[in-house]
């Protein structure tokens, strides 16, 4: 089996206990419809396991254990069929109809955390990145308040 050499390099700096910065822009719940909708400055720090942390507008500080979707759990599934636990019609609602099933299943890089709030929220998160050098990486979340989140690296 042959390793990408830029998931090497990620790899490698995650184990390192690099930290990165995490966007979360509301796209839809009451989030977005404030008067200024706030931008949610998130980190993902490596390490084992990596972290994602986060602080919502209120206050609530999240965290949650990132792990990674492998492909091999897609085996058995039909062609087209969702992974358990995915946030495939997050993924549509935000990038478009069918993006999940395009992009996202069966991705070489693809994760996810379950935060938890320390007032009792609760935030999936999944994203994705291709192999290919420069490749944004892309994601969307959901809170347990009704909000959808877009996420960028």
């Amino acid at each position: 089996m042959r390793i990408q050499p830029m998931a090497l390099s990620l790899a490698t700096l995650l184990a390192l206990g690099c930290t990165s910065h995490l966007y979360f822009y509301p796209v839809k719940g009451p989030l977005a419809t404030t008067g200024s909708v706030p931008v949610i400055k998130g980190t993902y720090t490596g390490g084992m396991p990596p972290v994602v942390r986060l602080q919502l507008p209120g206050g609530e500080n999240c965290r949650g254990d990132w792990s990674q979707v492998k492909p091999e759990t897609l085996l058995g599934n039909p062609a087209g069929t969702v992974v358990p636990g995915s946030l495939s019609a997050a993924w549509d609602s935000v990038y478009g109809t069918g993006y999940y099933v395009a992009h996202v299943l069966g991705a070489q890089q693809h994760g996810q955390a379950m935060l938890k709030g320390d007032r009792g929220t609760t935030l999936s998160f999944e994203a994705y990145w291709e192999t290919i050098k420069g490749s944004p990486m892309l994601g969307v979340a959901l809170d347990s308040q009704g909000n959808l989140y877009k996420v960028a690296l």
